[in-house]
């Protein structure tokens, strides 16, 4: 009769002390929100690049070179709780014609024709994580080519460009965890970045390049640029 009482109090000792650690001890999904997304992928997009193209409509070889913008769209992924990797991928293509017509004769003539591809990496650390959010430092870069050209009146005309980011953002990714969507976040961030930009202009037997370095935010003077450049959504699946 000893041994079913002491098989009944060491199984009772086990249950009382399971019960008090599964409710100390935070869910499989993680005691925050963000714990809950390491080791998912998650689907966004990351900030508009400008790269070089070519503006056929210019008066001057100086204004031959245009620009155009491309949004790398990726995934960001948590190897641990403290840090992630981003990576992304943008393409952009551009062409068109305009016809005058005088009469019976219809003259067309071709606008330019761009090309953009753009390579985004980021190192996202969590700095500080609440229980729907983290605070964020991400150093993190661009890597872009551009390609464009128009056919002239003797030879075609064509811009190539390149284009580096090296910089860094910070801000907080905010779960909503609060009406049971955990797997859904929204992302602000503001940063610094050093931008460098070189572009070659080849017109038959001539050729023109420029090149510029900048530094500074990342943020531009219009208002709603933080919206379209600085805030993103991510799912993480």
């Amino acid at each position: 009769m000893r041994k079913p009482r002491l098989f009944s109090a060491i199984a009772a000792i086990v249950l009382t002390s399971a019960s008090a650690f599964a409710q100390q001890a935070p869910a499989s999904t993680g005691a925050t929100d963000h714990a809950g997304v390491v080791g998912r992928y998650a689907a966004t997009w990351f900030a508009p690049v400008t790269l070089s193209q070519l503006n056929a409509a210019a008066g001057n070889a100086n204004e031959l070179f245009g620009t155009f913008a491309v949004t790398p769209i990726g995934v960001r992924y948590w190897m641990n709780s403290g840090m992630g990797l981003d990576l992304g991928l943008g393409l952009g293509m551009t062409s068109g014609s305009k016809a005058d017509t005088a009469g019976s004769r219809t003259t067309t003539v071709d606008a330019p024709s761009a090309f953009g591809l753009v390579l985004h990496g980021g190192v996202p650390f969590a700095i500080s994580t609440g229980k729907h959010y983290s605070f964020l430092a991400i150093p993190e870069a661009n890597l872009g080519f551009s390609k464009s050209s128009v056919k002239g009146t003797n030879d075609d005309i064509s811009v190539s460009g390149f284009h580096l980011d090296l910089g860094a953002r910070a801000g907080a990714e905010v779960h909503f965890g609060f009406i049971d969507l955990p797997q859904l976040s929204l992302q602000a961030t503001v940063g610094v970045a050093l931008t460098y930009d070189h572009s070659t202009l080849t017109n038959g037997s001539i050729e023109s390049a420029k090149s510029a370095t900048t530094f500074g935010t990342t943020t531009q003077n219009e208002p709603w640029s933080i919206f379209r450049s600085s805030v993103a959504a991510l799912y993480y699946f």
